[in-house]
């Protein structure tokens, strides 16, 4: 909160000087768990288990994964990851794929369209392979804590959270010997450790963080204050928090990493920037980055759902510890694609964003239908079936009725969209014209761009994106040319709002 001291100067007086300073209030915060579920959240939890299939199905994978953890030996890699982006074949531009292992954190990376099998230059981050491969390791590291954090909270068996803290006592002590490098291997503030640059920095400590909390009150007090001063501080203060970027899906991301170190630590600092922070907090993104029509500003339904996989986390962190972050904007979020899906329910892929398959983002609504109790979702949840981390974590076990979603002729002044719609079903005719806000970094040059579907087909589609890493991304997909609209005298549109 803020608040307003009155001081006077020193030898002149009735005049006084006002100062608006910032204090933060102590928390007093709820017993651990208290981030991916509390001690409420860890009993229905439970409860789904006994009684519903779905719930059986999802949890027996999760167990069997973390079995699988404990019988490995816990190797960190030798150093941070690379730009997911880079993981491209120069020649075709196709995302490669990993090959067999040839040496020390070294493997074939083959292009799926020529069949070439390319080595990695760990010299040249554009051609740093096997650095893109190291940084799905980190991942799949911090995953290994949260599961077995969470087989340690269904079991009860110490087994998994000692397994868990191994992990985390093994990147508390390598983490500071990890070089600062950014995207293109600079070592400046924007840069992240174990990631290429502090969204990656902040996606992966997300995870790691919910996963220590899940089994931070069985770790010692040195164990904690371990982790916590050579890790999950140096992470959130020293590497994430400097970077500065303002209403953007990546500040989401930095803000919920932040904010769960936070909670975690009881540092109200911490959670003081990643919510109420004026320039780039939490409810700076939902007033200035959603659009009142629901639509996140930078106007690619990739980033909607990217958007909305970064806020969850803080919203569910901040919920356990008794502060509300679910208001109108973030609930507008989830209704904005029911709105805007074509028949067959796919988004359009708008700027730099591919087609979105609401049924594959049917997990986001078992949260958003969980805490807003909106019987539209629950149309994507029966197309579900049920068996993923949202639905055992949050789901609704007997699901009502579900409201059916109609597709109609309407306008979006705000977010720039205009649609026409007639018909029923996966077989009705709908036309979208595009002509609002740029959308920033992400946006394309294509005012007046459309997208038709009828007869169960997009008969005009947006080309959308490709890895931004490689030449045809700009060349290509970000050009007025490559869009159904007009171009003028063979040149792209200026951006414009």
């Amino acid at each position: 909160m803020y608040v307003q001291l009155w001081a006077e100067v020193a030898g002149l007086l009735d005049t006084r000087v006002e100062k608006v300073v910032r204090v933060v209030k102590p928390m007093k915060l709820p017993p651990h768990p208290r981030l991916l579920l509390n001690r409420e959240g860890v009993a229905q939890l439970k409860a789904r288990i006994e009684r519903y299939e779905w719930a059986k199905v999802r949890w027996e994978a999760i167990k069997r994964s973390a079995e699988r953890w404990l019988a490995q030996q816990i190797e960190l890699p030798p150093r941070g990851g690379n730009w997911w982006h880079w993981y491209a074949c120069p020649k075709h531009g196709a995302g490669l794929r990993r090959g067999k292992q040839i040496g020390k954190w070294q493997w074939e990376h083959i292009c799926p369209v020529g069949k070439e099998l390319l080595r990695g230059d760990p010299e040249r981050p554009q051609r740093d392979y096997d650095g893109c491969v190291i940084m799905g390791i980190h991942h799949g590291l911090a995953r290994a804590v949260r599961e077995l954090g969470l087989a340690y909270q269904v079991t009860g068996d110490e087994r998994y959270a000692k397994k868990a803290r191994e992990i985390l006592l093994a990147y508390a002590e390598r983490y500071l010997s990890y070089p600062l490098h950014t995207v293109h291997g600079a070592s400046k503030v924007g840069g992240g450790r174990v990631g290429s640059q502090t969204l990656d920095e902040s996606t992966w400590l997300i995870t790691l963080s919910q996963g220590a909390d899940l089994v931070w009150q069985t770790l010692t007090d040195n164990d904690r204050t371990i982790i916590a001063e050579k890790l999950l501080l140096p992470a959130a203060r020293d590497v994430i928090l400097p970077h500065k970027i303002g209403v953007h899906n990546i500040q989401c991301w930095k803000n919920s990493a932040v904010g769960l170190v936070g909670f975690l630590l009881g540092d109200a600092e911490l959670i003081y920037e990643a919510i109420y922070n004026r320039e780039r907090g939490y409810w700076t993104q939902m007033h200035k980055g959603v659009l009142p029509d629901g639509v996140w500003w930078e106007g690619a339904w990739g980033y909607h759902f990217y958007t909305l996989s970064a806020l969850w986390n803080l919203t569910e962190a901040a919920r356990n510890c008794g502060i509300n972050l679910y208001g109108d904007e973030l609930k507008g979020m989830f209704d904005a694609p029911l709105r805007f899906a074509m028949p067959n329910l796919r988004l359009p892929a708008f700027n730099d964003s591919g087609e979105v398959d609401l049924r594959g983002r049917a997990t986001f609504y078992e949260l958003a239908f969980a805490r807003y109790h909106d019987t539209r979702y629950v149309t994507l949840l029966r197309m579900s079936n049920r068996q993923n981390d949202f639905a055992l974590w949050f789901g609704v076990g007997d699901l009502p009725t579900a409201e059916e979603i109609k597709w109609q002729s309407a306008n979006y002044p705000r977010a720039g969209y205009a649609i026409l719609a007639r018909g029923k079903g996966d077989q009705a005719t709908w036309l979208c014209l595009k002509y609002g806000p740029h959308g920033g970094g992400h946006g394309h040059p294509d005012k007046l761009n459309f997208i038709l579907y009828a007869r169960g087909l997009v008969i005009a589609p947006d080309p959308g994106t490709a890895r931004y890493g490689i030449p045809i991304q700009r060349g290509w997909y970000r050009t007025t040319l490559a869009h159904n609209t007009l171009t003028v005298d063979e040149a792209s549109q200026r951006p414009a709002e």
